[in-house]
């Protein structure tokens, strides 16, 4: 079986969507279907159920999954054998953007000071950052969500507050008031905007965003030139609210948190390099103030 078509099935399996697996590797939808078929017949069973248009994955399909996902980073490994016989294996790491944006640079500046080991980041928005991981292209993650499934081990690591923000201090408001103000968003499949989107649709609401960026400082600067209402998580927030750039804006019974989580496949092996940049990660989280609750 060739390894493009593991890949292809595990993109597959996390969407659980051919057309959004095809926008993903950038191929074609019929490209992919006939990927997942030729699968499905070499090893002689089913491994999605077909109802309405739509495909999940069954129970053959999970396992299968388990299975492709451990020998697709065994089979990484030994493709990246040469040169890892010749000098250290280098990390890979996933953090979301906003772990990119604030807390990463020092984290880094420090591990830095006394280590020499090679590693190589990827800062992208948590759904890109699964599909990395599934793929066995990172060895691990810190992102602001839980993966769950059988495929990942997640480990808490802290809460925190996510802030809407105006350029002015407004009265507080209802929940209906507020669903009715402009909002500047970040992208679907963020962590952020999947928890205020979740946060909605349990009040019985839906927002349409006049604006969505993938960048946390690009909402923050429209945001202040009064174009309309952000969401910030506090470790952004409560500087800017502290220097009166922005305001909070005050709502009834709102409370938004998010989490941050350490995330692995199961069953992953690190070695020395990599344990050492993990918890260099982790404890240098530690070391950020309490008030804006990145307490590792």
């Amino acid at each position: 079986m060739e390894l493009r078509k593991l890949e292809i099935f595990s993109v597959v399996a996390y969407y659980e969507s051919v057309s959004r697996a095809a926008e993903e590797l950038f191929i074609s939808q019929p490209a992919v279907s006939k990927v997942i078929k030729e699968i499905e017949i070499e090893i002689g069973c089913h491994l999605f159920d077909r109802v309405s248009g739509r495909i999940k994955l069954n129970e053959e399909g999970s396992l299968f999954l388990k299975e492709s996902s451990e020998l697709l980073e065994k089979l990484e490994e030994l493709k990246a054998f040469g040169q890892h016989s010749k000098k250290e294996k280098r990390l890979r790491v996933g953090v979301s953007r906003t772990i990119g944006e604030t807390v990463l640079p020092k984290v880094l500046n420090e591990y830095q000071e006394n280590h020499t080991e090679p590693f190589k980041i990827y800062i992208d928005n948590v759904e890109k950052i699964k599909t990395e991981l599934l793929l066995g292209n990172l060895d691990f993650a810190c992102i602001e969500d839980c993966l769950a499934g059988e495929e990942f081990h997640s480990i808490f690591l802290s809460k925190y507050r996510l802030i809407p923000m105006s350029k002015e201090k407004l009265p507080e408001m209802t929940i209906n008031t507020f669903l009715k103000q402009p909002f500047l968003l970040r992208e679907k499949g963020s962590s952020l905007r999947d928890s205020f989107d979740f946060y909605i649709r349990r009040q019985g609401g839906k927002v349409s965003p006049i604006i969505e960026s993938i960048s946390n400082d690009a909402l923050t600067k429209l945001a202040i030139e009064g174009v309309g209402i952000t969401i910030l998580p506090d470790i952004i927030a409560l500087p800017l609210i502290e220097n009166e750039q922005l305001f909070e804006v005050k709502v009834e019974n709102l409370e938004l948190i998010s989490e941050n989580h350490l995330v692995y496949l199961k069953n992953k092996k690190f070695t020395s390099a990599e344990e050492v940049l993990m918890e260099q990660l982790v404890t240098s989280m530690k070391k950020e103030p309490k008030t804006l609750k990145i307490m590792f």
